[in-house]
């Protein structure tokens, strides 16, 4: 039964394919030529198509840009202390170096951290065994940034 089923489904999609293949339009020799014609003035260009760059228009031209999100300040909310940022070739922020600092007793670590956006840890401090939230929060603002050539 599967067999036979599957059988008629072929012969089915057999006579579809035929039948989309016969219904395509013909091209007999008068409709080729004026087709032809056609298209031939279509693809010529006439004299106002083309535009030459002149002195005054290659002065006059934007540097190309586009948008980016870019860090405008680092802000130690709590629990460090920023002292060091670096920033990338077109003058932005990029990131900053921390250290973490106790709000409790005062103790500042010598262990380094860097930030590249808003970070959020944890910090327990060797001198007085305070457990505390280490924040820094990065501000963005959306510009236009030049392309590097």
């Amino acid at each position: 039964m599967k067999k036979i089923l599957s059988m008629v489904i072929g012969i089915i999609l057999v006579a579809t394919v035929f039948a989309a293949c016969s219904k395509a339009p013909v091209n007999d020799d008068s409709n080729l030529e004026s087709d032809n014609s056609a298209t031939i003035q279509d693809e010529t260009p006439s004299e106002n198509d083309f535009a030459y760059p002149t002195e005054e228009s290659s002065q006059n031209s934007k540097p190309r840009t586009y948008k980016k999100n870019v860090i405008m300040s680092f802000n130690a909310v709590q629990g460090c202390v920023i002292y060091d940022q670096s920033y990338d070739s077109n003058g932005y922020l990029e990131s900053c170096q921390f250290h973490k600092k106790c709000e409790a007793c005062g103790y500042v670590s010598n262990s380094n951290g860097q930030a590249r956006g808003n970070l959020s840890t944890s910090y327990h401090c060797t001198q007085c065994g305070n457990n505390q939230t280490v924040e820094i929060v990065a501000n963005f603002e959306c510009v236009e940034v030049p392309y590097d050539n």
